[in-house]
């Protein structure tokens, strides 16, 4: 059996190793020398924001092969020292940071199943870790992965909350948005009257926008603002930035419709969309999840099917025609 005290050690050692989205340098080369060192065949496909890594491994079993993947960044703060600290039966920051586990958690699991395999010389099929850049960045990483490279066209990704060994069924359509409301700059002290203040009109617009959850499946969320210059100027400019979601692809088109018509409605503002990932539903008759079902029973655990309202590679991968199943 994998000693838990081996795995902790290793995600100690993974989250000291900064890796911020579109910074993950040091923990490629951690990874590339851990996983050669074991035997690993390892291939980097560098794009214009990062590297996406691929190491393979060769079975004995004669079992069709796997691929799990896991992302190597961190939100933001993930460029500071993170000094972990184990409180009872939990891991934490200690001190401000982020603590990194998502998704360090599951990289350390993968990497010490690897080694406890090798030290051991127990009989395996042939699989590949995937380790994608930029996650955080809307899946920016995954979309730059040239998927023909892939050995084994069955993904397990382990990058979603809740009980441990649930599966997500679905996961969200995700679409954002950027409305610009225009109006007049004019010296706010000698000329106001000149003026059209963009603030005010952007703000009877926000009035007007849903926000929250919607519905059993779908969100919104207004989640920026920007605009204006100074207190003495009237502002011409203010860009309203957000999101949202739905598992249902209809809902998201009535949603388009009806933040283009809102923003029709004010004279000078214009809205652009962007579709950041497709969502799916995963087919319960899947053998490669049946498989999954069976193993994850045999470690007594009872595997649920549930709704996520995120995102995570496997919708990249899926919508590419992979099929990746995400875990909790």
């Amino acid at each position: 059996m994998i000693k838990k005290e081996g795995i902790v050690e290793l995600f100690f050692e993974l989250v000291q190793i900064p890796s911020p989205s579109f910074k993950e340098e040091r923990i490629i080369e951690f990874l590339m020398d851990f996983c050669q060192a074991r035997g690993g065949r390892g291939e980097r496909f560098p794009s214009r924001e990062g590297v996406n890594l691929l190491v393979s491994f060769e079975g004995e079993l004669p079992l069709s092969g796997v691929t799990l993947c896991a992302h190597m960044d961190t939100v933001e703060d993930g460029r500071q020292r993170i000094e972990p600290l184990k409180k009872g039966s939990r891991i934490v920051s200690a001190g401000e940071t982020i603590l990194g586990a998502d998704n360090k958690a599951s990289i350390a699991m993968f990497l010490g199943a690897l080694g406890f395999i090798q030290e051991n010389k127990i009989p395996h099929r042939p699989f590949s870790l995937l380790f994608s850049f930029g996650e955080e960045k809307h899946l920016a990483g995954i979309r730059e992965f040239p998927v023909e490279h892939l050995l084994y066209s069955d993904v397990l990704l382990l990058d979603a909350s809740g009980a441990l060994g649930d599966i997500i069924l679905q996961s969200p359509f995700h679409r954002s948005f950027e409305i610009e409301v225009r109006g007049q700059k004019a010296h706010a002290g000698i000329e106001p009257e000149k003026g059209c203040n963009a603030i005010k009109l952007a703000a009877k617009l926000i009035e007007r926008l849903p926000q929250g959850r919607l519905d059993s499946v779908t969100t919104f969320n207004l989640g920026k603002i920007q605009g204006g210059e100074a207190t003495n100027i009237v502002p011409d400019s203010v860009s309203l930035i957000g999101e949202f979601r739905s598992l249902e692809p209809g809902r998201i088109e009535e949603l388009t419709r009806e933040l283009e018509e809102l923003c029709a409605q004010t004279a000078g503002t214009e809205v652009k969309f962007t579709d950041n990932y497709q969502g799916y539903r995963l087919d319960q008759a899947d053998s490669f999840l049946g498989e999954l079902i069976q193993n994850l029973e045999k470690l007594g655990k009872k595997p649920q099917f549930i709704q996520s309202g995120g995102g995570s590679d496997a919708n990249i991968l899926r919508a590419r025609g992979i099929n990746a199943v995400n875990i909790t």
